[in-house]
């Protein structure tokens, strides 16, 4: 299961208990995502049966319409109470899938002191 930020959209947006005001544009915007952005084929690496990681998906700089949505959808999960955070690097790791909009890349093995 996942606990990313589309998940999370598409979960409060089929809650009857949340209110309209946040369902209406929750699914306003995944509506345009599944029209705008194309779905990962790949989001792990496999190495025979073993399984190398998890890819963490990233939009591209050039992918301002799809930041901005997201910046909205993520705006009434705050409110909801679910906080999202937003992070940038320049080095996502390991691309596993890539497209003009997104990359899917497993993260680059970290030092046990450091934070991100």
């Amino acid at each position: 299961m996942s606990n990313g930020p589309f998940y999370l959209a598409y979960a409060m947006a089929q809650d009857q208990d949340q209110p309209a005001y946040y369902r209406a544009p929750l699914c306003e915007n995944l509506l345009w995502f599944e029209a705008h952005l194309p779905v990962p084929n790949r989001f792990q690496r496999r190495m025979g049966r073993a399984s190398t990681g998890i890819g963490v998906c990233w939009f591209r700089g050039n992918a301002a319409p799809h930041i901005g949505r997201m910046r909205d959808m993520c705006v009434i999960l705050n409110e909801i109470g679910y906080p999202v955070t937003r992070h940038w690097t320049a080095e996502p790791g390991l691309p596993i899938y890539q497209d003009d909009f997104q990359i899917v890349a497993l993260e680059h093995t970290r030092p046990t002191h450091e934070c991100w």
